[in-house]
């Protein structure tokens, strides 16, 4: 039709061969599916609008196949936008792109609709927003410049292996609810840069858990923040660095460190790791640099190092790969 290029009132099934392209110079969208839409096939597809990209009324896949969407105008439309939610498996790659709405949007458009992103085993070059939750399993996302990374409204956030690196404006990792969960697991690593806001804002829970598992997160405020507890264990790696204001803080739990690695970077004025329960930490290496680490802090089994300079609490095994540099000193 004269809005569409593609409307389609039941299930849409695209099968890409080949490089495609569809371009709106006027009209709303370039795919609109009233049901379900999958798009499939080993080819490729670019598509530009004025308005919403793709959208979708209910779960939107994309299963192997490259796509690419653009929205040009400026009013706040999404490239690609789904109520039932999104799929990306199989090595899917999407990259998505608007002028001031959401790339990947996973919106609450209807009744008894809970709409959510699943990747597995794929690329997205977006930020994502989903209503309920966002789901990561050995995937590579990525987003530069943009005003939030991941944004979960009403539901959890997890990462399992896989890669993360999102360089925003506001909250790298936004998950709003409370109660609600940060997870990231599984040998994941996850890089998070907010030049204004948190790296890390979660109004439940923070786990970084296993073997491998790598988060490093930087901000203005504090780069981790969280509501209830934040957690570490199980030989993962915490980094994180705030220019303003403390590097982990919980604000109505404990942050909780067991067989991991932590390094903490704050102000001179500001505790490099809070919690309004306490900080404890057992089998830990420890790093604490600028302010101090909360001194309330009951730490055991662990080396524990003020700007360079350590010792050890108790019995130490080193828990996950640790990196010493020049000048550091560790009393045993």
């Amino acid at each position: 039709s004269g809005d569409y290029g593609i409307q389609a009132k039941d299930e849409l099934t695209l099968r890409l061969v080949g490089s495609n392209t569809i371009e709106m110079e006027n009209g709303m969208n370039a795919i609109f599916a009233w049901k379900t839409l999958n798009i499939t096939g080993g080819g490729t597809l670019s598509v530009t609008s004025q308005r919403t990209g793709i959208v979708a009324f209910d779960v939107f896949t994309i299963d192997g196949a490259a796509v690419q969407a653009t929205s040009l105008d400026s009013a706040g439309w999404n490239a690609l936008e789904s109520q039932g939610g999104f799929r990306f498996v199989n090595g899917a790659s999407v990259t998505a792109a608007t002028n001031n709405g959401v790339p990947i949007q996973a919106m609450n458009g209807r009744s008894g609709s809970e709409p959510f992103v699943y990747v597995e085993n794929s690329k997205v070059n977006a930020p994502i927003q989903a209503y309920k939750d966002i789901t990561l399993i050995n995937s590579e996302v990525t987003a530069d410049g943009v005003e939030n990374g991941l944004l979960s409204l009403h539901g959890n956030i997890a990462v399992s292996g896989g890669t993360v690196r999102l360089d925003t404006q506001g909250s790298a990792v936004c998950v709003e609810a409370e109660g609600a969960a940060l997870e990231i697991k599984d040998g994941a690593a996850v890089t998070l840069e907010s030049q204004t806001g948190n790296a890390v804002y979660s109004n439940g829970t923070v786990l970084a858990s296993g073997e491998g598992t790598r988060l490093e997160a930087s901000a203005g405020l504090p780069a981790v923040w969280s509501a209830q507890d934040v957690k570490a264990e199980a030989g993962a790696s915490v980094a994180a660095q705030s220019s303003a204001d403390c590097a982990i803080y919980s604000d109505q739990g404990q942050v909780a460190l067991k067989d991991c690695a932590v390094r903490a970077a704050s102000p001179v004025e500001a505790d490099s790791i809070l919690g309004s329960e306490g900080v404890c930490a057992d089998g830990v290496w420890l790093e604490s640099e600028g302010g101090m680490l909360d001194g309330t802090a009951q730490i055991s089994n662990s080396a524990v190092f003020q700007d360079g300079k350590g010792a050890v609490k108790g019995e130490l095994a080193i828990p996950a790969d640790v990196a010493v540099t020049e000048g550091m000193t560790l009393s045993i």
